[in-house]
């Protein structure tokens, strides 16, 4: 085969190559603007209509919060990671324009570990933060391998809603 044969071959396959692409790119677009606008269905997520199970956990204020105060009306769960950007933006977005029900936020981080106070700090500014437990995440029904930040909105005592950005949690 001569070298001619080899380039015209090799820029053939590169044209493929680059139509392919493009028509990939064309059919992926719709998808990920319906991701955006509604997030992903995520079985790491909790089961709406799942009912909270008991729970105890003490507040970074010393308050305790039982499974009872989210028995009555509405409330958003949120769980955070310090260092977390998604959860900064999250934060940042509430504080701005707080939520429209109470929020219970709970930071991932050991008792003593600056990096999660500093983020219990700053969820002061827009509910009542603490430092999450897995006795608090297995009562919402959240994954152990759960992605952060998640909200989780609880009416009368069961999850309606839940997700990572906070607009499919207060907009459903």
């Amino acid at each position: 085969m001569s070298i001619g044969a080899t380039t015209g071959l090799v820029a053939g396959f590169a044209a493929l190559n680059l139509l392919l692409t493009l028509v990939l790119v064309r059919r992926v677009r719709p998808l990920q603007k319906l991701i955006e606008e509604r997030g992903i269905p995520d079985a790491m997520l909790p089961r709406i209509g799942r009912s909270v199970a008991p729970f105890r956990v003490e507040m970074a204020d010393g308050s305790v919060i039982t499974d009872d105060a989210l028995r009555t009306g509405t409330t958003l769960v949120g769980f955070f990671l310090p260092h977390c950007p998604s959860c900064d933006r999250m934060v940042a977005r509430m504080i701005e324009e707080p939520p429209p029900w109470p929020l219970l936020a709970f930071v991932e981080g050991a008792p003593g570990d600056p990096e999660a106070l500093a983020e219990v700090e700053k969820l002061a500014a827009v509910g009542r933060p603490g430092l999450a437990t897995d006795e608090v995440q297995r009562a919402v029904g959240l994954s152990d391998s759960a992605a952060f930040p998640t909200l989780v909105r609880i009416d009368n005592g069961v999850v309606t809603a839940a997700g990572r950005r906070l607009h499919v949690v207060t907009d459903s």
